[in-house]
């Protein structure tokens, strides 16, 4: 799961690369659609609340990770900031979407993101990074080697690079 700074700087990003006073020259008017992407990339976690009032963790990573919840923030946005500043809604919608798939890309094994919300329950991931134990085998690498099951090349990929650093590193350790 990311931290909040990450969902913060991505959806930062997202508001510099697509807002149309991007690029930003003005240092005051550079801090304000900056500091407005981070907060709405960090919105969706707000089910926090829900989870807490309600003591059931299963509304985390629900309806407001889904792709259909961030389509609804986003008209509102557009609806809120007019016609004219399509675009800047557009930064901002895509910094709010940001968050849910960016939880779907880095979400573990057994947990997930309900994107399709409302039209499918079911929790998604893409389980391409994937958290690791201390040997540096990924924790769904014992299941694969069970069932034969193999995952794309990407994830190898990544697996393989993360492994091999740590290969190189606890080497260089033994060589001192």
């Amino acid at each position: 799961m990311p931290l909040p700074i990450a969902h913060g700087l991505l959806g930062a990003s997202i508001v510099a690369a697509v807002h149309p006073d991007a690029p930003f020259t003005d240092g005051r008017r550079f801090r304000l659609p900056l500091m407005v992407g981070a907060l709405l990339a960090n919105c969706p976690d707000a089910d926090f609340l829900l989870v807490w009032a309600l003591h059931d963790r299963s509304w985390h990573r629900g309806f407001t990770h889904s792709l259909v919840f961030a389509l609804v923030v986003s008209l509102l946005l557009l609806a809120y900031l007019g016609r004219s500043r399509t675009r800047a809604a557009l930064a901002y919608g895509l910094a709010f979407t940001s968050h849910g798939v960016l939880d779907f890309i880095t979400t573990k094994v057994g947990g997930g993101v309900k994107l399709l919300l409302p039209f499918s329950s079911q929790r998604l991931s893409s389980q391409v990074l994937e958290s690791s134990n201390a040997n540096g085998e990924s924790e769904s690498e014992e299941n694969e080697s069970e069932t034969g099951n193999q995952k794309g090349a990407v994830p190898c990929a990544v697996r393989a690079r993360v492994r091999g650093g740590r290969e190189r590193a606890a080497s260089n350790n033994g060589d001192e």
